[in-house]
């Protein structure tokens, strides 16, 4: 099984091709590892500060959460709840796809 690192690439990598998987499972743990990061290492996402939907920030303001570090912790199955949304695949913002074009 790939490492988190090497997952996290490999969404980079989709990311500059302009398309990002978003089934993510796993355990608790291991989502954990994944987000809480130095750098927002987020679906291909990396930055020093929050470039997420267009928001722009120092600290984490997602979701109404707002942290100096990324503290992620609503994920709590195998398929993704965010926000009360659970799903196979990431159905965030009101966008459902098994792949999606991200900005």
């Amino acid at each position: 099984m790939p490492c988190i690192s090497e997952r996290l690439s490999a969404r980079h990598q989709s990311r500059k091709l302009g398309r990002v998987g978003f089934a993510y499972k796993g355990d608790l743990n291991t989502i954990h590892e994944a987000l809480l990061t130095e750098k927002l290492e987020f679906c291909g996402i990396v930055a020093d500060t929050l470039e997420f939907c267009g928001i722009v920030a120092e600290t984490l303001e997602f979701c109404g959460i707002v942290t100096e570090t990324l503290e992620f912790y609503e994920i709590v199955t195998e398929t993704l709840e965010c926000c009360g949304i659970v799903a196979e695949i990431l159905e965030f913002c009101g966008i459902v796809a098994e792949t999606k074009e991200f900005f």
